[in-house]
């Protein structure tokens, strides 16, 4: 009776999950089986780790507030242009991997993952070699081109920590300096006033 009751609950998550444009970075694989996703799963019990992982589920599940998410509640009044290089629309992919302002906190991080790449998972190829389309994916929801194994187990993890800790740093670089932003354009109001 339980196995039948999960069965239709992992069947219903997986098709409801499809309908959802926001949770495209989101694979369904482990949805299907039930298991815990490897996003919720952490080898450490820091505080900090664990603070890390709400921004990276709002990343991947589609509710993090971008430009191009917030121009959706206010049609009129916002311009879904990146508020930090003012290059591109923000949406996930420029947040994340294009954003010229976060280019600092980025390198480090995909130097790492392109290491745990190359070195553990046996790839030929560059991580940053992959499209950006492909790496976006890789770093959302490592799943679908790493699938865990018993030998890799512990590659996986890393790689989900780098990850996690990736959109946390950019998390954290992008509201100090859209603060200081804030601050410098009220400072310029009071000395007008």
């Amino acid at each position: 009776m339980k196995s039948r009751v999960n069965d239709h609950w992992c069947t219903q998550l997986t098709t409801l999950a499809q309908l959802y444009k926001g949770l495209q970075y989101l694979s369904n694989h482990n949805l299907s089986k039930c298991k815990i996703h490897p996003i919720l799963k952490h080898r450490c019990y820091s505080s900090l780790d664990i603070s890390r992982i709400p921004v990276k589920l709002r990343l991947v599940t589609g509710t993090y507030v971008l430009q191009t998410k917030r121009i959706k509640y206010y049609r009129n009044e916002t311009d879904p242009t990146c508020l930090l290089c003012r290059a591109a629309e923000e949406i996930v992919l420029h947040f994340i991997l294009q954003c010229e302002q976060l280019q600092s906190e980025r390198e480090a991080l995909l130097s790492e993952i392109n290491a745990i790449w190359q070195n553990e998972f046996q790839n030929n190829e560059n991580f940053t070699d992959l499209s950006e389309v492909d790496q976006l994916q890789l770093l959302m929801d490592n799943t679908i081109k790493v699938k865990p194994t018993k030998k890799n187990s512990a590659s996986v993890a890393r790689l989900e920590g780098l990850s996690r800790r990736l959109m946390f740093k950019l998390h954290i670089k992008r509201t100090k300096l859209l603060e200081s932003d804030r601050d410098k354009i009220q400072t310029t109001m009071k000395k007008r006033n």
